[in-house]
């Protein structure tokens, strides 16, 4: 049978004999490190933090030799609930995740809804008439053909 140690109470006289100084040590450190880095996160843009303002799809950014392809997670959405804008050298994609009715209560509550707006600058000149989005899934993909015009080369005159 194995012994139970009885856990030694600390008195004023030996008060050391009771604190872990690694533990103690362990708990500054976490305690730095939460109150350095919560200024930085306020500064860092909106997709890498994590969003008090409720739902930011995931996304994926392709460029390929003829076409810049973006690829969106957006789970629980339909077509209906997107709107996909292509600017001078953006796509903007914008939508609602509406929370569905539960019946009973809750008891934890993890995902994420809400309106929300992604604006995804472009690498390079795409050719906004030939733009293309598909839905399935729960992902949305944006086919964005890339200007032809944007991948001519330019003669350089030696003068």
């Amino acid at each position: 049978m194995a012994e139970v140690k009885k856990k030694e109470e600390r008195t004023p006289a030996r008060p050391w004999e009771t604190i872990n100084p690694f533990d103690t040590m362990r708990e500054v450190i976490n305690r730095m490190a939460d109150t350095f880095f919560e200024p930085l996160a306020r500064l860092a843009p909106s997709p890498l933090r994590q969003s008090s303002q409720g739902f930011v799809p995931c996304l994926d950014v392709i460029e390929e030799d003829d076409e810049v392809r973006v690829e969106m997670e957006v789970p629980g959405m339909t077509a209906d609930d997107l709107s996909v804008t292509v600017g001078q050298d953006a796509l903007i994609v914008r939508g609602e995740k509406k929370q569905e009715a539960a019946e009973g209560g809750a008891h934890r509550r993890e995902r994420s809804y809400g309106v929300f707006r992604r604006e995804i600058l472009l690498p390079s000149e795409v050719d906004r008439e030939k733009v293309k989005a598909s839905f399935k899934n729960g992902v949305l993909v944006v086919h964005l053909p890339k200007s032809h015009e944007a991948a001519k080369k330019v003669a350089i005159t030696i003068e």
